[in-house]
């Protein structure tokens, strides 16, 4: 060290060291969280990392480049474009036509098909068209950035929306939205909502929810068709929405005590997924504008099944699709159903019930599902889980559950089996008791329409090394290009007393490519018997193979579609001596499964059935299931 150069003490070191470490530090970690939360940014600016794929042992030949992400070209902005393509071929293959009264769709304009020089202007009613429900709640929720609304969509199919009716909607909503917000000013018990322009009632927050279906009164839609000159329009688009998803149970009862509705909807005689007092007034007005040789098209977006057996039954309905939450650039594929630009080929994924309320699992399912984090409300059950106030007080609030003692029997497995155990009773409407307007079925699951016909027939069918192997001719037997979907439904061996069966289950399904009228595509759908076993619960504990007749059915029946209730009306031969123009196939005990089978120890193992009865009705006499041995309970008694 230099002559006279003091050196400098630890103590001081660490007085100038430390501060100045702390500030790097700090710094560091303010940049990092910065450029974290500005990556993309970042990103187009410096550039990103190339991302490689390290495939294990035995998965070299997998594609695992699925994303294509070192591709050129694959820029931020193309991939939104990408995405958009991609919501809008999934909406039109999922879009459902449920009813196409004397052809009313695709929509035309003086009988020439739609174009940028031969336009059609539609009267859009109903308030959920121009505030629609994009999504679910929660993880399924969309937002609303960037969304192609309705509006736009219909337009670029070249179908026009009554301008002067849109805005006394959009003018009403502004004057109105604050009414069916979460607030105290509202009766609830926190102002969750602080929105300041018209949005959807609120749906998924945990604590709370609001029912309401803001829409138009009849006073109030008279004076909105008369001031935008509605009645020179006689083609109606009907909108129907309904929100719905995670945290919350739908009311059952549309009152504020009995549901969270604080003003649109109210009526103590229905519940959330029927039409509404004010729709109804709504669809008055549309039966008026439409006259004799109008059109009424109702949309329903909703994301749950919706009670709709008096719109299919109404001769001044024309047409209803089902379009589900089409998120923000599905709209587009609305219009171009609409328009005959995409020809419907959606297949539903649940069973439309003419009476919702009238499902045996409603049972468990109470009405009072507002629920209340100050326990304000009464609930369905007495239960109480202690919480902490806000004002640090030990308080207590009821908590919501609901008992699911239907076991297998949800969906159409119950209205299957039900139907085939003698359940549903004729009531005059419909020559199939299966389809009364009481208890019974609107649409099954599977179904749907399109604006082209087809027929499905099995040319062939195997069964070998315990996997059924089926060929699927399908002919676009109409006038129009598109797809259809071949679904199987098989019926496995039930014993009275045995493993509790379905009396049909869904096994195979594939939607053929655009088919042009006349042409044909062959399907091949391969069932492995370990996928249709049934768990036995009582004796084995595992999934079993019952020996016996297996009988498969295609969804489409003769040209019909009639879904997971196509065995209603299939003919089965015999798989031994198919002809080639069979709709459903029965493989004999001889040449299929021949010997009970415990699919977890293997083929070939002999086991003792399970003493379990099937259990699919609700209210049935007692005399009714002794004559059935497969109904062994009633009501809430379920066997699981």
């Amino acid at each position: 060290m230099a002559a006279g150069k003091k050196r400098m003490s630890a103590r001081k070191f660490r007085a100038i060291f430390l501060p100045v470490t702390a500030v790097l530090l700090a710094t560091a970690i303010a940049v990092t969280c910065v450029m974290e939360y500005w990556s993309t940014v970042m990103d187009a600016v410096f550039g990103s990392a190339q991302v490689s794929t390290i495939p294990a042992e035995g998965t070299e030949d997998w594609d695992t480049d699925y994303y294509d992400l070192n591709a050129e070209g694959m820029t931020q902005e193309q991939t939104a474009i990408d995405g958009q393509e991609v919501a809008r071929r999934a909406e039109a293959e999922g879009i459902v036509l449920l009813k196409n009264q004397n052809n009313a769709l695709p929509l035309t304009a003086g009988g020439a098909a739609l174009s940028e020089e031969n336009t059609l202007t539609v009267n859009a009613m109903g308030w959920s068209f121009y505030y629609p429900s994009l999504g679910g709640s929660g993880s399924g929720a969309v937002g609303s950035n960037d969304l192609v609304s309705p509006t736009q969509a219909l337009e670029a199919a070249n179908i026009l929306v009554n301008q002067g009716l849109a805005d006394y909607y959009m003018d009403w909503s502004q004057a109105h939205y604050t009414d069916w917000q979460i607030t105290k000013a509202n009766g609830y018990y926190t102002d969750d909502d602080t929105n300041t322009e018209p949005a959807r009632p609120t749906v998924g927050k945990t604590y709370d929810a609001a029912w309401d279906v803001p829409e138009l009164n009849g006073d109030e839609i008279a004076q909105a068709c008369e001031e935008s000159g509605a009645a020179a329009n006689n083609v109606q688009i009907l909108w129907i929405g309904r929100g719905g998803g995670e945290y919350h149970d739908l009311p059952a009862v549309m009152t504020k005590e009995g549901g969270s509705v604080n003003k649109y909807g109210v009526n103590p005689d229905k519940h959330y997924l029927e039409l509404t007092d004010e729709e109804e007034a709504v669809m008055a007005k549309a039966k008026e504008l439409r006259g004799e040789d109008g059109k009424i098209i109702v949309i329903i977006n909703a994301n749950n099944v919706m009670e709709l057996g008096e719109l299919q039954d109404d001769p001044m309905v024309d047409a209803i699709l089902y379009v589900g939450g089409p998120g923000k650039a599905g709209f587009y594929a609305i219009g171009d159903v609409l328009s005959g630009a995409v020809c419907p080929s959606g297949r539903l994924a649940d069973t439309y019930p003419a009476d919702l309320l009238a499902s045996p699992v409603m049972e468990n399912f109470g009405s009072d599902v507002y629920y209340d984090a100050d326990g304000t409300f009464d609930n369905q059950y007495d239960t109480k889980i202690a919480y902490t106030g806000t004002d640090g007080s030990a308080k207590e609030r009821p908590i919501m559950f609901v008992g699911y003692e239907e076991g297998i029997y949800v969906g159409y497995r119950f209205y299957e089996t039900a139907a085939a155990d003698g359940y549903f009773a004729a009531d005059g409407t419909q020559a199939d008791p299966y389809y009364n307007r009481t208890n019974g079925v609107v649409y099954p699951f599977g179904y749907g329409l399109s604006y082209t016909s087809f027929t499905q027939k099995i040319t062939a069918a195997d069964y070998k090394d315990g996997q059924f192997t089926f060929t699927v001719e399908v002919t676009n037997t109409g006038d129009v290009a598109g797809k259809d979907v071949v679904e199987l439904y098989v019926e496995t061996p039930y014993y009275a007393g045995g493993i509790e069966k379905a009396k049909v289950v869904l096994c195979g399904f594939d939607k053929t490519q655009t088919l042009d009228p006349g042409a044909s595509e062959t399907v091949t759908i391969t069932v492995d018997q370990e996928d249709i076993a049934s768990y036995d619960d009582q004796v084995n504990k595992c999934y079993v193979l019952d020996a016996g007749d297996y009988t498969f059915y295609l969804g489409t029946v003769d040209g019909t579609v009639y879904g997971s209730h196509s065995w209603a009306y299939a003919t089965p031969a015999d798989s031994k001596v198919l002809t080639g123009a069979d709709n459903a196939v029965t493989f004999a005990k001889a040449d299929a499964v021949s010997d009970t089978i415990n699919c977890t120890a293997g083929p070939g193992k002999v086991v003792k059935a399970a003493q379990s009865g099937r259990n699919i009705s609700s209210g049935m006499k007692e005399s009714e299931r002794k004559r059935n041995p497969r109904v062994l309970a009633a009501g809430n008694d379920l066997v699981i």
